[in-house]
Parts: C-alpha cells; sequence; structure tokens
C-alpha cells in the first residue's frame, strides 16, 4: 500500500472517529439530563401525579416506575458509552499503526560500504 493511500486510510479513519466521538459525548449529555430528571423527580413530594410519555400517549404513573425507566435507561446510554469507548481505542490504535507502517516505510535505506 502507498503512502498515499496510507495517508487516505487515516484519514477516513479519523473521520470515523470523529462521527464516534460525536456520538459518545451526545450518549454522555443524555445521561446528565438524565441524571438530574432523576434529582428533580426524588425532590417531588410523595403524593404528585406524575405523567410519562410513550409517543404520542400520555399516561399516568408512580415516580417509582418513572426514576426505575430513567436508571434503566441511564444503564443503557453507559453500556453504549463503553461501546464507543472500546471503538474509538481501536480505531485511535489502527491509525497509529498505519501511522507507524509510513513512518517505516519511508525511512531511507542506509547504504554501508
Amino acid at each position: 500500500m502507498s503512502t498515499q493511500d496510507k495517508s487516505a486510510q487515516i484519514a477516513r479513519i479519523q473521520e470515523q472517529l470523529k462521527a464516534l466521538i460525536a456520538e459518545r459525548q451526545r450518549l454522555e449529555l443524555e445521561i446528565k439530563e438524565a441524571e438530574r430528571i432523576k434529582a428533580e423527580v426524588q425532590g417531588l413530594p410523595p403524593e404528585t401525579e406524575v405523567y410519562k410519555s410513550t409517543g404520542p400517549v400520555l399516561y399516568k404513573t408512580t415516580i417509582q416506575e418513572v426514576l426505575s425507566g430513567l436508571d434503566k435507561y441511564k444503564e443503557e446510554l453507559q453500556e453504549r458509552v463503553v461501546v464507543y469507548q472500546s471503538q474509538e481505542s481501536a480505531l485511535k490504535a489502527e491509525v497509529e499503526r498505519i501511522r507507524r507502517s509510513v513512518v517505516v516505510s519511508s525511512k531511507p535505506e542506509t547504504d554501508e560500504a
């Protein structure tokens, strides 16, 4: 593979990495939002009527069900973040591997007489 091909491959991987990082950061923001909402719900008086939206339907639920749902949602998001972090590490390692191969292949041969 030529140096130009390797450079193009690095650029493609970096674009994938950029998209992956953006998605991971979006998920992390959702986790923080879920934590904020959970704190607000926990601060509600027990007799407060709570409603949950599922698509176009709004239905009455309990505070405990809302908290449980938020915990489950947050856990799912955290699992996805871990997967994205693993993919990020793999892509970074691949970029580094390609860069090293470019450096090695571009070093001039030394002639010893």
